[in-house]
């Protein structure tokens, strides 16, 4: 709807809508169990941002190609969008993947259950079995774990209603975790950002021509 209203000045659109979606997909960074009421207004507005960057850039394709040439360059920018969110997959699971093992290690596995007294650490079979609940809660296994600490050997399990604790270690880790992936989208932002500034204005392709009236 902007880009007929703007009469085809999609350098601007394109700078605003790329910083918006920079700054707020970067914000995500700063979400905990605690603020999710306030995360709810920066994801929608990141969100407005992804969307507002995405589907134009399809439209000003389309319609800056020669008419025979649509059905090709609709397809290139779907390809170009797989493989982009690909790439940026790859990187960010695994950033995610090894700031995950990190935190639960620290937050839920030493702190919580080995010096928090909930699991004994002093044998090498305890320190199995809190490798296991780490594991377990990393996988999203709560059920599992819930049921380990209500009923597992007593020799291993010291607190049985330390779940709500457990969980709330594990929040915790995988708050921080997401931080640094949030952090590295701020880099993919700010190149789409730059290139704004390089896009042409389409004014002179908005008319009423139609390719194929049938």
């Amino acid at each position: 709807m902007l880009i007929p209203v703007t009469k085809g000045r999609i350098r601007i659109l394109l700078i605003a809508f790329t910083a918006i979606m920079t700054a707020f997909t970067g914000a995500i960074s700063v979400a905990t169990p605690d603020n999710l009421t306030t995360m709810y207004a920066i994801v929608t507005i990141a969100s407005i941002g992804c969307g507002a960057v995405i589907i134009p850039c399809s439209i000003i394709a389309q319609i800056a190609c020669p008419g025979e040439l649509i059905a090709t360059v609709t397809a290139i920018t779907l390809s170009l969008r797989y493989v982009g969110g690909a790439i940026a997959f790859a990187v960010y699971l695994n950033l995610f993947y090894s700031k995950a093992e990190e935190h639960l290690t620290h937050e839920l596995a030493e702190k919580v259950l080995a010096f928090g007294g909930v699991m004994n650490p002093l044998t090498p079979a305890g320190i199995q079995a809190i490798t296991d609940v780490t594991k377990a809660m990393g996988d999203a296994r709560f059920e599992y774990v819930k049921n380990y600490l209500a009923t597992g050997p007593a020799n291993f399990v010291l607190d049985r209603t330390a779940y709500p604790m457990v969980l709330a270690a594990s929040q915790k880790a995988f708050s921080e975790s997401y931080s640094l992936v949030y952090y590295v989208s701020i880099a993919f932002g700010g190149l789409s950002f730059i290139l704004s500034f390089f896009v042409g204005d389409i004014g002179p392709l908005l008319t009423a021509q139609i390719e194929n009236p049938q």
